[in-house]
């Protein structure tokens, strides 16, 4: 795949041509802390976990850290986002 997107890029510098990415290798990000989660994009929704809906995916760390927070004291926080 690397060599077909530097083939595309030179393509598009001779040309203008648009960079196509095959939409099933690129991973969801984090809606919190940017991180790469285990969802491509094209995961169906309702078969992802932490998908909050009308705001995103989050990973799982950032998803207990938001609505598990009554179980969760100090030292774990500091585990999670040293």
């Amino acid at each position: 795949m690397l060599r077909n997107i530097s083939k595309q890029i030179k393509k598009r510098e001779l040309t203008g041509e648009k960079i196509s990415v095959n939409q099933h290798w690129v991973t969801a990000s984090c809606i919190i802390c940017k991180k790469d989660t285990q969802y491509t994009v094209t995961t169906p929704l309702n078969v992802r976990l932490h998908y909050v809906e009308g705001y995103g995916q989050l990973c799982s760390s950032c998803h207990v850290a938001t609505y598990c927070n009554s179980m969760i004291n100090e030292e774990f926080l500091e585990d999670l986002f040293p």
